[in-house]
């Protein structure tokens, strides 16, 4: 996150890097798909909530409700 705002790219322009990575790495592996958008508020805190709304509303439907589905079991099953 810092590397794209050193180069003055703004949320939207964020968002749409973190998704074009979520969207390469979601085929091959749904786990590291699922850490680099769930972990990314970890990244800059406050200011990358805008970032994750926007990266989950680019997701297709089939992205998004598994990256729910892992988000409910991260949340509630994880011991």
């Amino acid at each position: 996150m810092k590397a794209q705002r050193n180069l003055n790219k703004n949320d939207a322009q964020i968002a749409t890097y973190f998704y074009q990575l979520y969207h390469y790495l979601y085929p091959k592996d749904v786990k590291m798909s699922f850490e680099l958008v769930y972990l990314l508020p970890l990244t800059e805190l406050t200011a990358a909530a805008p970032i994750t709304k926007i990266v989950k509303s680019l997701m297709t439907k089939e992205e998004y409700q598994t990256f729910a589905n892992q988000a409910y079991d991260r949340l509630y099953n994880d011991k």
